[in-house]
């Protein structure tokens, strides 16, 4: 798997060797400064639900590591609906994440760390 690396002072984890960005859903991991790091991008899949899927992984969260979910909330403009592939998944995120119980939820139910916690 690939470390993490510092580039202009910023952590780039990439994806794991041999790994499909458009996949990335269950047990797909790279390791950052020491640290396994669990990627989850669940938006290309055609059922996806952000609330959904934030309830389902914090109830199996891994011991041997730690989770990242990848959003890509975005509001749609010609650029992005000529060019993304995510249109209704952005859409899907902006709504839950702007949501005004997403604090309280994260708070009650996860600790949230950045690149410079691991």
């Amino acid at each position: 798997m690939l470390e993490g690396s510092s580039i202009h002072c910023l952590t780039y984890s990439g994806i794991p060797e041999g790994s499909d960005s458009n996949t990335m859903a269950n047990n797909e991991f790279v390791y950052i400064k020491g640290t396994k790091v669990y990627l989850i991008m669940e938006a290309v899949f055609p059922e996806y639900d952000p609330y959904e899927m934030f309830e389902r992984k914090i109830k199996n969260l891994p011991e041997d590591g730690v989770s990242m979910l990848i959003f890509h909330p975005g509001y749609l403009d010609d650029f992005l609906i000529n060019t993304s592939s995510l249109l209704i998944p952005r859409a899907k995120e902006v709504k839950m994440l702007t949501d005004s119980k997403w604090p309280k939820l994260l708070e009650e139910s996860i600790t949230c760390i950045d690149y410079r916690d691991l």
